[in-house]
């Protein structure tokens, strides 16, 4: 490691090098290390911390006793800038990390000398080559760089605890089977359920193993099962299984509850940029979270048995770790920044998929691991330099119309990229549709869809259609439903209102999806094999008859323009008022929703007083038509 790094001290004692920026100015730069990003493993060998749950000290930055653990407040403190200001010289700064119960560089030189305190507080006295670089923080030194990072402190930490606890209050081992399966019984249900709400920044879930076996899960899908268990425990059902086992336990059930989504609230919060004043009353809220979490969801520590398995309890480092994450955003900001979540996920691309292609054995893996990336890299990069030599011939797919009768050239051009991006099967024919002018709420849609609504004499409608996805066109995907026949009774029903002949055709181009505010949204009649239809928050705009405002929950079953000339629209009639003459020559391009409403309006502040909120639809034939800007969120 001195080798290696030996280029960026040489650096930094030369004064840094001079950089020309794109104004032609000469900057000088001085490099250092603001902090370092990994798990607690990988941190401990950096330091020197001893990497064993039986350790003195269970944390690098304190000298706290594992006896210490879960009681508080903690006897260490983190230190601030207001402190570090109030000492005259650094001898009194490390004095002051000494009263904080904190470990200091100075102590991190004492090791040398005394293997004793060495021992006292955990450390290994190594050489460390990290201590010559030019650090951000001169009085812990690497230690206060090195910020435990909410991915692997809570994903593959607290959360797994959490629900280890609640598999052990349940029962030890094999105890209590039954109970255990049926619960096991209804997760893909909730996880299927899960997986359909319009909130995108829900964690995945895994159904492999259950809910209680988190073996070979990932940090998210963790998190999801937890959060899935907590759905679970709020139904009824959930609750008549599990708040006996509970009580049994002389545990409250409405309180461990509430725990669970404290627990989850307290991790937000922190990978959230909050502000100084909420982060320094955090860190009591923290104490008192830390201590309903050992009071509602209580850890045995135990031995390993032939019978049971062994635990240390709540007594980890990870428990202890929690208490710090406020003095740590403080110093270093929201969690989010020293999180390694981004770079976790290479994993999956250079290890775990080339680990089927090696020989699986311990000595050969890496080698045979880094060849198999080495090829990867110089198939994808050659691939880009390739790829607009080769050619697509789908001569013999794009014959097959599906009761297809629209010439339009823009659908019959096919698109040169491959639909296979995984959260849309339609996203090579994204296009930027604007509301109205000037209109920045409305963001990309996908998944076009011309359709001609034709009606008869005896207002009666019948659609043909034609997908610009050639995918679709072979598996002979419908537009839904409710979508055009809306479209249809709304013309059929205003045109004869306002005594204006009703059109033989009504031509509209639909779509499946559409991002609005930054946030996308779905309602896809054919998405990864089935239907998908999400569900938003609408309020209600303000026209000529209504003061407007009121919102209510609706699903969203189709995005629609219309594209003819001389249509009476929900913009043009109810909101602007135009002239019945003036509107037959103007043509409306609002991004407009057909939505599935509530039957009655609610106040957005009622959801954040309940979990759960019950409420009814309206019929079918009762659908509203309105500008997608009307969708406030998920």
């Amino acid at each position: 490691m001195n080798v290696a790094l030996s280029s960026f001290v040489e650096c930094y004692e030369k004064g840094g090098f001079y950089w020309t920026d794109e104004k032609g100015r000469s900057v000088l730069l001085k490099p250092y290390v603001h902090y370092f990003i990994g798990d607690i493993a990988g941190v401990n060998e950096m330091i020197g911390h001893y990497n064993n749950c039986n350790a003195q000290c269970l944390i690098k930055d304190c000298k706290c006793k594992q006896e210490d653990i879960t009681s508080f407040p903690p006897k260490c403190s983190q230190v601030t800038w207001a402190d570090i200001q109030a000492c005259e010289t650094v001898g009194d700064i490390f004095d002051m990390y000494q009263k904080k119960g904190l470990v200091s560089e100075k102590d991190m030189s004492e090791i040398f000398a005394d293997a004793d305190f060495a021992k006292s507080i955990s450390k290994h006295p190594i050489d460390n080559a990290f201590d010559r670089l030019p650090l951000s923080d001169p009085y812990q030194g690497i230690i206060g760089m090195t910020p435990q990072e909410m991915l692997h402190l809570m994903g593959c930490g607290i959360f797994k605890y959490l629900i280890f606890g609640v598999k052990d209050i349940i029962g030890l081992k094999k105890k209590k089977s039954r109970l255990k399966g049926l619960i096991n019984d209804v997760f893909p249900d909730i996880k299927n359920h899960l997986s359909k709400n319009a909130e995108r920044d829900v964690s995945p879930m895994s159904n492999r193993n259950g809910f209680f076996n988190v073996t070979s899960l990932t940090n998210e899908e963790i998190r999801g099962n937890f959060l899935g268990l907590l759905v679970l425990m709020n139904t009824t059902y959930g609750r008549d299984l599990l708040e006996p086992v509970f009580k049994a336990k002389d545990i409250d059930y409405d309180d461990m509850l509430e725990t669970c989504k404290l627990v989850l609230a307290w991790e937000r919060f922190h990978l959230d940029p909050q502000s100084r004043k909420d982060l320094l009353k955090a860190e009591k809220a923290t104490w008192e979270l830390q201590e309903r979490m050992t009071r509602d969801i209580p850890r045995e520590a135990r031995d390993k048995t032939d019978k049971v398995e062994g635990s240390k309890g709540w007594t980890i480092a990870k428990f202890h770790a929690m208490s710090m994450i406020s003095k740590l955003n403080l110093k270093l900001g929201c969690s989010k920044c020293f999180d390694s979540s981004s770079n976790e996920k290479n994993h999956k691309s250079f290890v775990k998929k080339p680990a089927g292609r090696t020989q699986r054995i311990g000595s050969k893996f890496s080698s045979q691991l880094a060849k198999c990336d080495f090829n990867r890299i110089v198939i994808e990069r050659s691939y880009d330099h390739i790829k607009k030599f080769t050619s697509r011939d789908h001569s013999s797919v794009i014959g097959r119309n599906v009761r297809v009768n629209i010439s339009t050239n823009e659908y019959d051009e096919e698109s040169d990229e491959e639909e296979e991006d995984e959260d849309s099967d339609d996203t090579a024919d994204e296009c930027l549709v604007m509301g109205h002018v000037g209109d920045s709420n409305i963001g990309k849609v996908s998944g076009q869809c011309a359709i001609v609504i034709n009606i008869d004499f005896r207002k009666r409608s019948h659609v043909n259609y034609r997908w610009k996805s050639v995918l679709r066109r072979i598996l002979a995907v419908s537009p839904c439903l409710h979508l055009h026949s809306t479209v249809g009774s709304y013309a059929i029903r205003e045109h004869t209102k306002h005594n204006i002949p009703i059109p033989d055709k009504i031509h509209i181009e639909s779509f499946t999806e559409a991002t609005i505010r930054g946030i996308r949204y779905r309602a896809n009649p054919y998405w990864k094999g089935g239907e998908w239809y999400d569900w938003a928050v609408v309020r209600f705009p303000e026209t000529t008859k209504t003061k407007g405002g009121k919102t209510c929950l609706a699903r969203i079953m189709g995005f629609f323009r219309y594209t003819d000339i001389g249509m009476l629209t929900y913009k043009h009639l109810e909101m602007e008022s135009y002239n019945k003459a003036d509107i037959t020559k103007m043509r409306d391009d609002t991004l407009y929703a057909v939505f599935h409403c509530q039957t009655n309006y609610f106040k957005h502040e009622a959801l954040e007083k309940t979990f759960f909120r019950k409420f009814s639809v309206t019929e079918h034939s009762e659908m509203y038509i309105l500008p997608a800007v009307c969708i406030r969120g998920p």
